[in-house]
Protein backbone atom coordinates (compact mmCIF):
# COMPACT_ATOMS: atom_id res chain seq x y z
CA UNK A 1 0.00 0.00 0.00
CA UNK A 2 1.30 3.50 -1.58
CA UNK A 3 2.06 6.00 2.08
CA UNK A 4 0.60 9.20 2.20
CA UNK A 5 2.72 11.85 1.41
CA UNK A 6 3.71 14.54 3.68
CA UNK A 7 1.58 17.35 2.22
CA UNK A 8 -1.47 14.50 2.89
CA UNK A 9 -0.45 13.72 5.97
CA UNK A 10 -0.11 17.40 6.84
CA UNK A 11 -3.23 17.88 5.68
CA UNK A 12 -5.05 15.28 7.30
CA UNK A 13 -3.08 16.91 10.40
CA UNK A 14 -4.88 19.54 9.85
CA UNK A 15 -8.47 17.76 9.65
CA UNK A 16 -8.35 16.63 13.08
CA UNK A 17 -7.20 19.88 14.43
CA UNK A 18 -10.02 21.28 13.46
CA UNK A 19 -12.44 18.61 13.73
CA UNK A 20 -11.56 18.49 17.38
CA UNK A 21 -12.23 22.36 17.96
CA UNK A 22 -15.26 21.75 16.45
CA UNK A 23 -16.48 18.69 18.58
CA UNK A 24 -14.83 20.81 21.93
CA UNK A 25 -17.09 23.55 20.76
CA UNK A 26 -19.96 20.71 20.76
CA UNK A 27 -18.94 19.20 23.91
CA UNK A 28 -18.93 23.04 25.45
CA UNK A 29 -21.99 24.02 24.38
CA UNK A 30 -23.81 22.32 27.33
CA UNK A 31 -21.61 23.19 30.04
CA UNK A 32 -21.53 26.79 32.19
CA UNK A 33 -18.17 28.01 32.54
CA UNK A 34 -19.15 30.53 35.33
CA UNK A 35 -20.90 27.85 37.71
CA UNK A 36 -19.09 27.20 40.86
CA UNK A 37 -19.43 24.08 42.75
CA UNK A 38 -21.85 24.54 45.13
CA UNK A 39 -19.69 24.43 48.81
CA UNK A 40 -22.14 22.46 50.63
CA UNK A 41 -21.42 19.84 47.65
CA UNK A 42 -17.68 19.44 48.00
CA UNK A 43 -17.11 18.08 51.55
CA UNK A 44 -19.60 15.45 49.94
CA UNK A 45 -17.84 14.49 46.95
CA UNK A 46 -14.91 14.37 49.12
CA UNK A 47 -16.22 12.16 51.64
CA UNK A 48 -18.27 9.78 48.40
CA UNK A 49 -14.55 9.02 47.42
CA UNK A 50 -12.84 7.97 50.31
CA UNK A 51 -15.90 5.27 50.52
CA UNK A 52 -16.60 4.36 46.47
CA UNK A 53 -16.31 0.75 45.05
CA UNK A 54 -16.53 -0.31 41.21
CA UNK A 55 -16.27 -3.70 40.46
CA UNK A 56 -16.05 -5.63 37.01
CA UNK A 57 -17.95 -4.87 34.23
CA UNK A 58 -21.66 -5.25 34.39
CA UNK A 59 -24.42 -6.13 32.14
CA UNK A 60 -26.72 -2.93 33.07
CA UNK A 61 -26.36 -1.57 29.84
CA UNK A 62 -27.23 -4.47 28.06
CA UNK A 63 -30.33 -4.17 29.54
CA UNK A 64 -31.45 -0.82 27.29
CA UNK A 65 -30.27 -2.83 24.49
CA UNK A 66 -32.34 -6.01 25.34
CA UNK A 67 -35.44 -3.43 25.74
CA UNK A 68 -34.94 -1.38 22.97
CA UNK A 69 -35.05 -4.48 20.93
CA UNK A 70 -37.72 -6.28 22.23
CA UNK A 71 -40.79 -6.49 20.22
CA UNK A 72 -43.23 -6.13 23.16
CA UNK A 73 -41.52 -3.04 23.79
CA UNK A 74 -41.89 -1.32 20.74
CA UNK A 75 -44.01 1.49 22.35
CA UNK A 76 -41.45 2.43 25.17
CA UNK A 77 -38.64 1.69 22.67
CA UNK A 78 -39.93 4.41 19.95
CA UNK A 79 -40.96 6.80 22.84
CA UNK A 80 -37.45 6.32 24.66
CA UNK A 81 -35.99 7.01 20.85
CA UNK A 82 -38.34 10.08 20.21
CA UNK A 83 -37.24 11.64 23.62
CA UNK A 84 -33.63 11.71 22.74
CA UNK A 85 -33.92 12.37 19.27
CA UNK A 86 -31.25 15.41 17.95
CA UNK A 87 -30.31 15.79 22.35
CA UNK A 88 -27.32 15.08 24.26
CA UNK A 89 -26.97 11.93 26.09
CA UNK A 90 -24.81 11.84 29.09
CA UNK A 91 -24.19 8.72 30.67
CA UNK A 92 -23.27 8.81 34.48
CA UNK A 93 -20.46 5.94 35.21
CA UNK A 94 -20.71 4.60 31.64
CA UNK A 95 -17.97 2.86 33.03
CA UNK A 96 -16.39 0.28 30.66
CA UNK A 97 -18.40 0.02 27.64
CA UNK A 98 -21.39 2.81 27.95
CA UNK A 99 -24.84 2.54 26.36
CA UNK A 100 -25.38 0.65 22.59
CA UNK A 101 -25.74 3.62 20.77
CA UNK A 102 -27.34 2.42 17.59
CA UNK A 103 -30.46 2.02 20.18
CA UNK A 104 -30.31 6.28 20.84
CA UNK A 105 -30.70 8.88 18.01
CA UNK A 106 -28.90 11.42 20.62
CA UNK A 107 -26.46 14.51 18.49
CA UNK A 108 -23.80 13.20 21.28
CA UNK A 109 -23.37 10.86 23.90
CA UNK A 110 -21.06 11.64 27.07
CA UNK A 111 -19.22 9.30 29.34
CA UNK A 112 -18.64 10.30 32.53
CA UNK A 113 -16.46 8.45 35.07
CA UNK A 114 -14.29 8.30 37.77
CA UNK A 115 -12.30 4.99 37.06
CA UNK A 116 -9.02 5.22 35.13
CA UNK A 117 -9.92 1.58 34.22
CA UNK A 118 -13.56 3.03 32.37
CA UNK A 119 -10.98 4.87 29.61
CA UNK A 120 -8.17 2.51 29.54
CA UNK A 121 -5.93 4.56 31.36
CA UNK A 122 -2.96 3.53 33.83
CA UNK A 123 -3.71 5.22 37.76
CA UNK A 124 -2.46 8.72 37.65
CA UNK A 125 -2.54 9.14 34.22
CA UNK A 126 -5.39 10.91 33.99
CA UNK A 127 -6.23 15.04 35.59
CA UNK A 128 -10.14 15.64 36.77
CA UNK A 129 -11.77 17.91 34.50
CA UNK A 130 -15.10 18.30 33.98
CA UNK A 131 -14.76 20.74 31.12
CA UNK A 132 -12.25 18.75 28.41
CA UNK A 133 -13.26 15.25 27.06
CA UNK A 134 -10.77 13.23 27.17
CA UNK A 135 -9.88 9.49 25.21
CA UNK A 136 -12.89 8.23 24.33
CA UNK A 137 -14.83 5.07 25.33
CA UNK A 138 -13.33 1.66 22.80
CA UNK A 139 -10.61 3.67 20.86
CA UNK A 140 -7.22 4.08 22.12
CA UNK A 141 -7.36 7.71 19.70
CA UNK A 142 -8.57 10.97 20.87
CA UNK A 143 -11.75 12.93 20.29
CA UNK A 144 -13.33 13.74 18.29
CA UNK A 145 -14.24 9.85 17.89
CA UNK A 146 -17.34 8.80 16.12
CA UNK A 147 -19.62 5.82 16.07
CA UNK A 148 -21.17 4.24 12.44
CA UNK A 149 -23.85 7.25 12.14
CA UNK A 150 -21.02 9.52 12.51
CA UNK A 151 -22.30 11.04 16.28
CA UNK A 152 -19.12 12.26 18.21
CA UNK A 153 -18.87 10.49 21.06
CA UNK A 154 -16.79 11.93 24.16
CA UNK A 155 -15.40 11.09 27.01
CA UNK A 156 -14.85 12.58 30.56
CA UNK A 157 -12.84 11.83 33.56
CA UNK A 158 -14.82 13.17 36.30
CA UNK A 159 -16.55 12.46 39.40
CA UNK A 160 -20.56 12.33 38.48
CA UNK A 161 -21.90 15.00 41.05
CA UNK A 162 -19.06 17.43 39.56
CA UNK A 163 -19.88 17.14 36.16
CA UNK A 164 -23.61 17.78 36.60
CA UNK A 165 -22.51 20.67 38.74
CA UNK A 166 -21.40 22.02 35.73
CA UNK A 167 -23.47 21.59 32.86
CA UNK A 168 -26.51 24.03 31.39
CA UNK A 169 -30.10 23.70 33.39
CA UNK A 170 -32.27 21.91 31.32
CA UNK A 171 -29.82 21.40 28.33
CA UNK A 172 -29.37 17.22 28.09
CA UNK A 173 -30.27 13.94 28.63
CA UNK A 174 -29.17 11.51 31.11
CA UNK A 175 -28.10 7.50 31.96
CA UNK A 176 -27.52 5.94 34.85
CA UNK A 177 -27.08 2.29 35.34
CA UNK A 178 -25.54 0.06 38.19
CA UNK A 179 -24.69 3.02 40.45
CA UNK A 180 -26.22 1.43 43.60
CA UNK A 181 -25.62 1.56 47.01
CA UNK A 182 -22.18 -0.46 46.74
CA UNK A 183 -21.25 2.77 44.83
CA UNK A 184 -22.92 5.70 46.43
CA UNK A 185 -22.45 4.95 50.15
CA UNK A 186 -22.76 8.46 51.29
CA UNK A 187 -26.57 9.10 51.47
CA UNK A 188 -26.44 12.73 50.64
CA UNK A 189 -24.35 12.44 47.54
CA UNK A 190 -26.95 10.32 46.00
CA UNK A 191 -29.90 13.13 47.26
CA UNK A 192 -27.61 15.77 45.27
CA UNK A 193 -27.47 13.74 42.18
CA UNK A 194 -31.11 13.23 41.87
CA UNK A 195 -31.56 17.05 42.42
CA UNK A 196 -28.84 17.62 39.32
CA UNK A 197 -30.33 15.13 37.33
CA UNK A 198 -33.85 16.94 37.59
CA UNK A 199 -32.14 20.58 37.26
CA UNK A 200 -29.71 19.62 34.41
CA UNK A 201 -32.34 17.89 32.55
CA UNK A 202 -33.87 19.52 28.87
CA UNK A 203 -37.75 19.50 29.33
CA UNK A 204 -39.66 17.09 27.33
CA UNK A 205 -36.62 15.15 27.99
CA UNK A 206 -35.90 11.55 29.81
CA UNK A 207 -33.67 10.51 32.75
CA UNK A 208 -33.07 7.04 31.99
CA UNK A 209 -32.12 4.50 34.93
CA UNK A 210 -31.51 0.74 35.67
CA UNK A 211 -30.66 -0.51 39.18
CA UNK A 212 -29.59 3.05 40.72
CA UNK A 213 -29.81 4.44 43.85
CA UNK A 214 -30.91 7.82 42.91
CA UNK A 215 -33.63 6.44 40.15
CA UNK A 216 -34.95 5.53 43.71
CA UNK A 217 -34.55 8.84 45.42
CA UNK A 218 -36.37 9.94 42.05
CA UNK A 219 -39.63 7.73 42.08
CA UNK A 220 -40.20 8.68 45.77
CA UNK A 221 -39.69 12.19 44.93
CA UNK A 222 -42.32 11.68 42.14
CA UNK A 223 -45.10 9.54 44.49
CA UNK A 224 -44.66 12.62 46.95
CA UNK A 225 -45.32 15.05 44.05
CA UNK A 226 -42.22 17.32 45.07
CA UNK A 227 -40.25 17.26 41.28
CA UNK A 228 -41.83 17.62 37.47
CA UNK A 229 -41.17 14.36 36.13
CA UNK A 230 -43.37 11.53 34.99
CA UNK A 231 -42.34 8.00 35.43
CA UNK A 232 -42.31 5.29 32.71
CA UNK A 233 -41.16 2.04 33.98
CA UNK A 234 -41.43 -1.64 33.49
CA UNK A 235 -39.67 -4.50 35.38
CA UNK A 236 -36.78 -6.32 33.53
CA UNK A 237 -35.27 -9.63 34.41
CA UNK A 238 -32.09 -10.47 33.05
CA UNK A 239 -31.28 -14.29 32.14
CA UNK A 240 -28.10 -13.45 34.97
CA UNK A 241 -30.38 -12.75 37.61
CA UNK A 242 -32.47 -15.58 36.89
CA UNK A 243 -36.16 -14.29 39.32
CA UNK A 244 -34.73 -10.95 40.65
CA UNK A 245 -36.12 -8.35 38.01
CA UNK A 246 -35.53 -4.84 38.88
CA UNK A 247 -37.60 -1.94 37.70
CA UNK A 248 -36.04 0.14 34.78
CA UNK A 249 -36.83 3.29 34.84
CA UNK A 250 -38.08 6.24 32.41
CA UNK A 251 -38.61 9.51 34.08
CA UNK A 252 -39.61 12.40 31.63
CA UNK A 253 -38.96 15.74 32.43
CA UNK A 254 -42.19 18.14 31.95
Amino acid sequence: MEKPSINRIQQMEVSLRQARAEQLQLFLSIMDSERELPEEYASIIKKQARRSFRGSPTYFDQAWKTVMNDPTRKEMADFIRERLRGRFLVDLGGGFGGLDLPDFPVTAYINVDIYEEAFGAEHNQLVQNPMQPVAPIRTGDHYPYFDKNKRPIFSVYSDMLTFLAKVKSGSICCAMNGIDDHIIQVPEYGELLAQELVRVTVPGGVILGYISEPMNILDRQVKDGHVRLVKHSFNYSPAAMKDHGHELFVFEKL
